[in-house]
């Protein structure tokens, strides 16, 4: 009985080992994971792959959305997708100088730069360029994105975002839609709350989409307050006691849409470790990037996309607090001041300009810059180029985050700069990286030393090695947490945003980047770099090859669950 038992479990392994193979053909480590798993664990690593297979989580998210994958053209174009003259050209010395007039609805055309407004600003960027040009046509191609003009500043750590985020949300006059992975209930994200709840109290719509892993400690009591203020709050692939197969695919956008012409997208959340004052955390090192123009409709179409498939916030009744307040004769204002006063003293020791935040009317970004930049170096001078915003996600049948960090890799020329704080790609990937430093391209790589996750840390090294003997520059950040994402090539593309260097973010979650051609804003993003090559130690091969035997043997087994990490 007992043979026949351990027979048939063979015999199934067996069979869906050949299935998996089959299946995973074009991905031959996530298939040596799962036939590896299946041996071993015969019944339950079976069934945890085809309810957590890719396919499976592809067909369901399509047919949620209606098969809709692809973002609304419309909101660029309407009805006229083929118009030549609407897009922009990809090729010829130079471009148009961008206009960053406030677009009025959705649908408006994106010619007819203002070529007097900025006749002094920068250049146009060389899109004729060989890897500018041969991205960004590809962004065109994949994502029916041509490159919208916009004004970009550069938030070099949580006190520059976080300055810049509390002065543009109180600036809104008609719409805010945020859209973060980790939305904390401390002290920056009372904050946060206190202004998100004034402003909808004031006429504003205001969208939170939160993802329901990284955001899953924010109380049921703030976000029904923020319902109780008219806030639409909704949840992207929310915990459930039941298992899901939506539990490994998750939300790790970091987006912010003011008005529909000012956005800001990159590596941090909302919560005090950001700031790099918080005890647990301490020093943390991260980027984001503050967008105002046109530019910034593609950030919306990627949360309109996203929102589609939140669930909304059950709400018991129908009437909200703002309804039950005006029928009983209250005001409103109270409730809205109440919220996160109690953090607002403790904060103005973390944060100089809270209270400028308060206090800022309608200020212009012009301004803001200006200001900001008085007080801190951490925010850059702003920049007048030309922005794409390329996002993937579990329902996408193309890999766009990952064919970009691979088209950047085999279209560099001279340098290859990337930061990231998880180093896990795959196969392809990694040749092409080792193939551009087999051409006498300069490849540096800086990634943290004590990773915030101990096991991705361990899968990570075991990439060095090979990277290292391929010529590639690898260094490792000393000063703190690297939280950092981007990547710049040749001093004419540059890439920022909330995506990983790992399989996580190429395949499972949903993700976006916003690519600038600039080669202003890229020397700019080159002297952080320099910061932060100065705060690293450079890796050598000797020293990966005198790690202990256990350590080795401890990292490869974490790489061999990186797919699945």
């Amino acid at each position: 009985m007992l043979f026949t038992i351990l027979f048939f479990l063979y015999f199934t392994s067996v069979i869906v080992s050949l299935i998996i193979a089959i299946r995973e053909v074009q991905r031959p480590i996530l298939a040596l994971t799962w036939i590896v798993f299946s041996l071993v664990i015969p019944v339950l690593a079976p069934m945890a792959y085809f309810l957590l297979s890719q396919r499976q989580v592809r067909r369901y998210l399509q047919v949620r959305r209606g098969h809709k994958i692809k973002t609304a053209v419309t909101l660029l174009h309407g009805d006229e997708t083929g118009s030549a003259e609407a897009q922009p050209s990809l090729a010829g010395p130079s471009l148009a100088k961008p206009s960053l007039a406030k677009p009025s609805v959705a649908g408006q055309s994106h010619a007819g730069f203002s070529q007097e407004k900025y006749s002094e600003a920068e250049p146009s960027p060389r899109l004729n360029a060989r890897a500018a040009q041969t991205i960004s046509a590809w962004a065109t191609r994949m994502l029916e994105r041509p490159p919208l003009p916009a004004e970009v500043v550069i938030l070099k750590n949580g006190l520059a975002k976080y300055r810049m985020l509390l002065r543009t949300l109180r600036s809104a006059k008609e719409t805010i839609d945020m859209e973060y992975y980790i939305y904390r209930n401390d002290e920056v994200g009372q904050t946060v709350t206190k202004i998100l709840i004034d402003k909808s109290m004031h006429g504003v719509r205001v969208r939170l989409l939160r993802d329901g892993l990284g955001s899953r400690k924010l109380p049921k009591r703030v976000l029904l307050a923020m319902a109780n203020a008219g806030i639409e709050v909704r949840t992207v692939h929310p915990l459930s006691v039941w298992f899901s197969p939506m539990v490994t695919h998750r939300d790790h956008n970091k987006i912010v849409t003011i008005d529909q012409h000012t956005g800001l997208i990159g590596g941090m959340n909302i919560g005090d470790e950001y700031t790099g004052k918080s005890e647990d955390a301490g020093f943390w090192r991260d980027t984001h990037l503050q967008l105002t123009g046109e530019g910034t409709k593609y950030l919306q179409q990627v949360f309109d996309a996203i929102w589609d498939i939140g669930v909304p916030l059950k709400v018991k009744g129908n009437l909200n607090y703002r309804h039950k307040c005006r029928h009983k004769g209250r005001s409103t204002s109270k409730f809205a001041n109440k919220a996160g006063a109690r953090s607002k003293a403790s904060l103005r020791d973390k944060f100089p300009l809270i209270e400028a935040a308060e206090e800022l009317a309608v200020p212009t970004h012009e301004s803001l810059v200006a200001q900001a930049s008085s007080d801190t170096q951490e925010i850059s001078p702003s920049q007048h180029t030309w922005v794409q915003t390329v996002d993937s996600g579990p329902d996408s049948d193309a890999e766009h985050v990952r064919d970009l960090f691979f088209l950047c890799a085999t279209e560099a020329r001279h340098t290859l700069d990337i930061i990231t704080p998880y180093f896990a790609p795959d196969t392809d990937v990694v040749t092409a990286l080792k193939t551009a430093a087999a051409r006498g391209v300069t490849v540096r790589l800086v990634v943290p030393m004590k990773p915030d996750h101990k096991l991705i840390g361990w899968a990570c090294r075991t990439f060095y090695t090979d990277l290292l003997l391929a010529g590639i520059n690898v260094y490792l950040y000393k000063k703190g947490i690297l939280h950092a994402k981007s990547i710049i090539v040749d001093s004419e593309a540059c890439v920022i945003g909330a995506a990983n260097y790992d399989l996580l973010s190429f395949r499972n979650n949903y993700e976006s980047c916003e690519v600038v051609y600039s080669t202003q804003f890229a020397k700019l993003l080159q002297k952080q770099f320099a910061a932060d090559i100065a705060d690293s130690i450079e890796l050598t091969p000797q020293e990966m090859e005198s790690e202990p035997m256990w350590a080795k043997v401890r990292n490869k087994g974490a790489r061999l669950l990186a797919p699945l990490l």
